[in-house]
């Protein structure tokens, strides 16, 4: 029954996912939604419990794959409803059955993905708590936006790692001399290495080694041009976060002045 539940669920949150553009949160007003919401949290919820059980008697690297797809889209539905500690929660265990799990190798599509989920709805909760008037936590925001940056590191990893596998080469010795050829800079603070310049850094030097392999292949290609969006998705992020600080600076100015 689980594979049933799943598709039911997944299907409805697809609907869900077209009828707002992937992008917008729920609205309560939004009746038909919310309902269909309810019922693909009710099916995936279920098919999570019955592949949980399952494993627990019986343990197997395909069960597992298959709650970790589960665990993938109760994220997606989370995050879509705005719950976004909750999806932080279901990707970051999504990641964990899938490194547990012997059939997917460390270079692969499904982990890329997941990592690129949770490196979005990181940087998506910083910018909620910064339009929120309710008082976050700064220490759990620095580090939602500190994961954020390193977690669309990691997929970019992935995807250099993936193209050097394409063209036979060792991945871990492309990411490794990508690495390397990053200056090391005099930073302070303990998440210096997620810095977004230093992120954006490192992504452009993945895109450079990769590019040098010279492998002449379409898949390769679009593969890059997806190392080039997150790299933008880098930049864009942080130029945001450069403009929210300045106007925030420049309220605190105004109301010292009043």
């Amino acid at each position: 029954l689980a594979p049933f539940h799943y598709l039911y669920g997944t299907t409805l949150l697809y609907s869900i996912e077209e009828s707002t553009d992937g992008a917008q949160q729920m609205t309560v007003g939004d009746e038909d939604n919310v309902d269909d919401m309810q019922i693909a949290w009710e099916n995936l919820d279920t098919a999570r419990t019955i592949f949980e059980h399952m494993i627990a008697e019986k343990p197997s690297d395909k069960l597992k794959v298959d709650l970790a797809q589960v665990l993938l889209r109760e994220g997606d539905l989370q995050r879509q409803n705005g719950n976004y500690d909750a999806a932080i929660l279901d990707y970051s265990n999504c990641l964990e059955c899938l490194h547990e799990n012997s059939t997917v190798q460390p270079y692969s599509r499904k982990i890329a993905d997941v990592h690129y989920n949770l490196g979005m709805v990181n940087l998506t909760l910083v910018a909620a708590a910064a339009d929120s008037e309710a008082a976050v936590d700064a220490k759990q925001r620095d580090a939602a936006r500190s994961q954020g940056f390193q977690h669309l590191y990691e997929c970019g990893k992935v995807f250099a790692g993936i193209i050097a596998e394409i063209g036979g080469i060792d991945p871990e010795k492309v990411v490794r001399d990508a690495e390397s050829s990053i200056p090391n800079f005099k930073t302070t603070g303990d998440d210096a290495d997620e810095h977004p310049k230093i992120i954006s850094l490192k992504l452009r030097s993945l895109q450079n080694s990769v590019r040098e392999l010279k492998i002449d292949c379409p898949e390769v290609e679009d593969l890059i041009a997806v190392l080039e969006e997150i790299q933008e998705t880098v930049d864009e992020a942080d130029n945001s976060e450069q403009g929210l600080h300045e106007a925030t600076a420049l309220k605190e100015q105004i109301a010292a002045a009043v």
